[in-house]
């Protein structure tokens, strides 16, 4: 059975590096986009979503659901210094609210919509777990934007050859 603790611990697992990447991020560039003729985010888009997904794991925790159409999105930040606190702000927030639930909760539904319409339920369990790999998955496409502008990439998950 999946507990509050595993999800705890596989969250805080992915917080550091996370941060790293939020950290090198160049505000200077931030209209960096890889490729204009495909559909891709900025580098603006990218870095503030990724910052910004703490959030998306406590409207997981507090709601029953979230409305895309009517989902807030917090200020853009000025600087990457305050790119990365506001993510440590997001975090914090919701290491002390997985903390208060207990493992049944886990086993509540929970749907994402749009314009009323359930585009996705499951249990919140299941979602959460879903949402640290939507953030991983986030984190490294931020770390390839990063490499390709010529930021040394952060060790993730080991030793990282920038930093060697």
């Amino acid at each position: 059975m999946l507990t509050k603790q595993d999800i705890l611990e596989e969250f805080n697992e992915e917080v550091p590096a996370t941060r790293k990447m939020l950290e090198r991020t160049p505000f200077d560039k931030l209209d960096f986009k890889p490729n204009a003729e495909v559909k891709m985010f900025t580098l603006e888009q990218l870095a503030f979503m990724v910052a910004s997904m703490p959030g998306w794991f406590l409207g997981i925790i507090k709601d029953d659901s979230i409305e895309l159409t009517t989902y807030k999105r917090p200020p853009k930040p000025k600087d990457a210094k305050e790119l990365a606190k506001s993510f440590d702000e997001g975090v914090k927030a919701v290491q002390e609210a997985l903390s208060a639930m207990d493992d049944e909760f886990l086993k509540k539904s929970w749907a994402l919509k749009m314009n009323g319409k359930v585009l996705m339920e499951a249990s919140r369990g299941a979602t959460l777990r879903q949402t640290i790999n939507h953030l991983v998955h986030h984190r490294a496409q931020l770390g390839v934007y990063l490499k390709m502008l010529g930021v040394p990439h952060p060790a993730v998950y080991g030793a990282s050859g920038d930093e060697q």
